[in-house]
């Protein structure tokens, strides 16, 4: 499961390091890849599994 959805209004209160990397929505079990970013956990396992595991943010 990914992140929490979070309205704009509350999205401009929360600190972009506690948005995910991947799903772009409030982490959930967060983990820190080995490039520095953050994703929840679900995030992280299901770019593992893909063919091209990769940070979709580098």
């Amino acid at each position: 499961m990914p992140g929490t959805r979070i309205v704009d209004e509350d999205r401009k209160k929360i600190d972009k390091k506690f948005i995910c990397t991947s799903c772009d929505m409030l982490l959930c079990m967060p983990m820190q890849t080995q490039c520095g970013h953050l994703m929840c956990f679900a995030c992280v396992q299901a770019l593992l599994e893909s063919s091209n595991p990769r940070c979709p943010a580098d």
